[in-house]
């Protein structure tokens, strides 16, 4: 039981108890007083007095530890249970101005009598009289002969014979469900000879015959009257309007006439259809019927009333104080008298009772319901336990928490149709529980939060008891943050450096979320080589190039040229008409047994000369016919090779005979090596002639 919902009932215990200690408190006050004018001996009075006082006392404070232990804590002013046992919540204001307000059918009624009370209307003992709250449809009192008889009359057309009124009541009663129709104490409507006096206007009579079995009936005259007048206005805004004029049963001062309350809830006992200032076709159809109340298993908020929790072990939810006056039902029908509970059994560990069933009825919104019930008849918690989704099983059902000493758990079979409108329900079943079932609190425990990550949800901190599962504060799911994108910026590639593309990571994880990727070192764009220092024989050179794009400078050696030595014929002499040649002979300081192949030919005085070479280092040979055609003095031989050269002098020395005679015998003649010798020629040819002349004589002869 919580603090909401402690009953009245609890309150009233209390104050008797309280009420009763006073009592005992003023006795023992008086007996004092009277022992003391009787004259008795004072100290034996005074023992006497103090032991009586010893046990007052005593039994004063074994009477408020007791109270202490009963909840007294009560209802907000103005607050009630929100879901009762039974229906004794409908009772307390019934045909007042606040007369409870209970949905049925469709439509809204107020309570205008309980259980055959002294101010209710129309109502018996085991009944519960509802009035519409207003008028639910409009209708002439009859459309066709404009007579007052309420039930059948021959005279008005076939299919018609009923007047519209009672039409219109059977219409509205056709809108009750078959259960609703089944928690229904139909009514006699007793018919008769219409009395047109005065003192006819208040009975309960209707005009014509008997209507027998009315589940829903227009007010009579007498029961109009008995309705509290606040009740009876239908539009306090618009008294004067037709529609906030309502019809009753009760003939009015002849055929043609009926009774009716109007607009400012005057009972109006005769108004005629001729009278054409009203539309009586708009007039109000307000019925009433009696609800038999051993139907009605609960009364509940019209709205959010019977809210539960998700199906399941837990679906026990506490039922909400509620301030208001409107109310549903909910009530047994036939269809589900099958139902039957077997044997429960408790587990204590987790605080839950398992019932088998049978005999369920199935199918859309039926449900495996339970209630836990208080002494007072407040129902503290409510839950549709489980799905009817098969006739016969078991529910598991969590008490941990819940039940207190006095408590019933009961369960039962519903058809729950949500707010506003009335369930129905098969018996309710006492679950019998073991002692250690009640009082029972739960043990809650703490779920920790779980952070969420840039990629992975977590959830919120929440809470459970660790005894039966039970959920006190969900743990939500906390959407991951995503990651904190930061740009890796781009590290441009050198000529000697790889470089990185750009890419992303999250400054949060580090996840890297695009990868950078390695760029080539794009390599040095050199320019053309420029010699800085000529390589020579036997000292190496220098040569230089710049990059364009980081202005490196590379510089290369020239290997040094080879050093070429004549080491023969070096500053040597030739004399004219020597008939030798001249030989000259190189070596190279490096790979001397290859020079030879270097080379590329011989110079004398800068010209080509016609000379013989071979290898063994490099042997230049100046044959006698070049040599001759030099003139007298001193000549410049360079040996070229494709990697240096060497120069040496060589001297030409005239022949023996003097110089005058050679200038003498051709005076015109130049000193440049290149004379022809014509004269030996022509002798050499003369005998080279004669000798083949005489070879050829000679063959013939032989042959001969």
């Amino acid at each position: 039981m919580t603090a909401r919902q402690s009953e009245l009932v609890v309150i009233t215990r209390a104050k008797e108890l309280t009420g009763y200690i006073m009592t005992i408190t003023v006795r023992w006050i008086i007996c004092a007083d009277k022992d003391t004018r009787e004259g008795h001996d004072g100290r034996s009075s005074g023992r006497r007095q103090t032991m009586k006082l010893k046990k007052l006392l005593g039994m004063m404070l074994a009477l408020m530890l007791l109270l202490a232990l009963v909840p007294v804590t009560a209802l907000a002013d103005g607050e009630q249970p929100g879901m009762v046992l039974g229906h004794s919540v409908l009772a307390a204001e019934a045909n007042t101005a606040d007369a409870a307000t209970v949905h049925y059918g469709g439509h809204t009624w107020r309570v205008i009598g309980y259980n055959g009370n002294a101010n209710g209307v129309a109502t018996a003992e085991g009944n519960m009289t509802l009035l519409a709250a207003g008028a639910i449809s409009r209708s002439a009192y009859d459309n066709s002969q404009y007579s007052n008889i309420y039930g059948t009359n021959t005279n008005r057309p076939e299919g018609e014979q009923d007047s519209a009124l009672k039409r219109a009541v059977d219409a509205i009663a056709g809108q009750l469900t078959a259960g609703e129709q089944g928690a229904v104490a139909p009514r006699t409507l007793t018919g008769g000879s219409a009395n047109y006096g005065q003192e006819g206007y208040g009975e309960n009579l209707i005009s014509g015959p008997t209507v027998e079995n009315a589940l829903l009936w227009p007010l009579s005259t007498r029961e109009a009257t008995q309705v509290n007048e606040q009740l009876r206005i239908v539009d306090p805004d618009h008294p004067g309007w037709a529609t906030s004029y309502w019809w009753l049963r009760s003939p009015g001062a002849d055929v043609n006439s009926a009774a009716v309350v109007s607009g400012d809830g005057t009972v109006v006992y005769s108004i005629s259809f001729y009278d054409l200032s009203m539309d009586y076709d708009d007039f109000g159809v307000r019925p009433a019927f009696n609800v038999k109340l051993n139907s009605v298993l609960f009364t509940s908020a019209a709205a959010g009333g019977k809210s539960s929790g998700a199906e399941g072990a837990y679906a026990l939810t506490e039922v909400s104080a509620y301030s208001g006056n409107e109310w549903k039902l909910t009530i047994t029908d036939t269809a589900h008298q099958n139902f039957s509970v077997g044997t429960p059994t408790y587990d204590s560990n987790t605080r839950t009772v398992t019932v088998p069933y049978s005999g369920a009825v199935t199918g859309e919104n039926q449900y495996l319901s339970a209630a836990i019930v208080n002494s007072s008849g407040a129902v503290t918690y409510y839950g549709r336990v489980a799905e009817a989704t098969d006739t016969s099983g078991s529910v598991d059902i969590s008490v941990c928490g819940r039940l207190t000493t006095g408590d019933t758990l009961y369960v039962f079979n519903e058809q729950c149709n949500g707010d506003n409108a009335t369930d129905y329900a098969s018996e309710l079943y006492a679950i019998s529980l073991p002692t250690e079932a009640y009082g029972t609190a739960h043990t809650e425990a703490t779920d920790a939060a779980v952070p969420a990550s840039c990629t992975e949800s977590g959830l919120t901190a929440g809470s459970h008891c660790s005894a039966c599962g039970e959920v006190f504060t969900a743990q939500e799911t906390v959407s991951a943050t995503g990651h904190t994108e930061v740009t890796d910026p781009a590290v441009p590639a050198t000529c000697t450096e790889t470089g990185l593309t750009e890419g992303r990571h999250c400054s949060v994880c580090d996840e890297v979320l695009v990868a950078q990727e390695t760029v080539d070192a794009l390599g040095h764009d050199w320019g053309d080589w420029t010699v800085t220092r000529e390589a020579q024989p036997g000292a190496a050179g220098e040569r230089q190039h710049t990059c364009s794009r980081c202005d490196t400078v590379e510089t290369e050696e020239i290997p040094a040229l080879p050093v070429y030595t004549v080491t023969q014929g070096a500053g040597g002499s030739w004399t004219q008409g020597s008939g030798t040649d001249y030989v000259i002979t190189v070596t190279s300081n490096e790979d001397n047994a290859n020079c030879f192949s270097h080379y590329t030919g011989t110079l004398i005085d800068g010209q080509r000369a016609a000379v013989s070479a071979r290898s063994g280092s490099t042997i230049v040979t100046i044959p006698v016919d070049v040599l001759e055609r030099l003139s007298v003095g001193a000549h410049t031989v360079t040996v070229k090779f494709d990697n240096g050269e060497v120069s040496t002098q060589l001297t030409i020395k005239a022949a023996e005979t003097t110089a005058a005679e050679t200038t003498a015998a051709d005076p015109g003649r130049v000193p440049t090596g290149d004379s022809s010798h014509t004269g030996l020629w022509i002798g050499l040819a003369c005998a080279a002639g004669a000798a083949c002349v005489g070879l050829a004589v000679r063959e013939k002869k032989r042959r001969m």
